[in-house]
């Protein structure tokens, strides 16, 4: 089981990152992100378009980089939104590769040449 499609965010806050919903109007998302910010906009594939969002717990040291946003509303479509399970956590163990580990998300880097995503 990986990452559920629907849960994936873009958020533009300080800079351009992702974000992974929580449940349909709480993101995380990288502190460094929405770092020196109050509000953010997220918008996830399939979802209503960009969504204010604000910052409501936001830590960036040695040890995390890591922010909890709130949307104004859902961020997703209630149809997806009755889907949601709970988000599984896990821990790495070590700094070797993992097998069946990914990542997915929106840096700047991805922007097509009209500036979508």
């Amino acid at each position: 089981m990986g990452p559920e499609r629907f849960r994936i965010a873009a958020v533009l806050g300080t800079r351009q990152g992702s974000g992974y919903l929580l449940t349909p109007r709480l993101v995380l998302t990288a502190g460094h992100v929405v770092q020196n910010r109050y509000l953010a906009k997220v918008a996830t594939l399939g979802g209503v378009g960009e969504v204010e969002c604000r910052v409501v717990w936001s830590r960036q040291d040695r040890e995390c980089d890591a922010a909890l946003l709130l949307a104004k509303r859902d961020l997703i479509p209630a149809e997806l939104a009755e889907q949601l399970e709970p988000v599984r956590w896990g821990v790495p163990s070590g700094l070797a590769p993992m097998e069946s580990c990914q990542a997915i998300g929106f840096p700047q880097i991805q922007r097509d040449g009209e500036d979508g995503l």
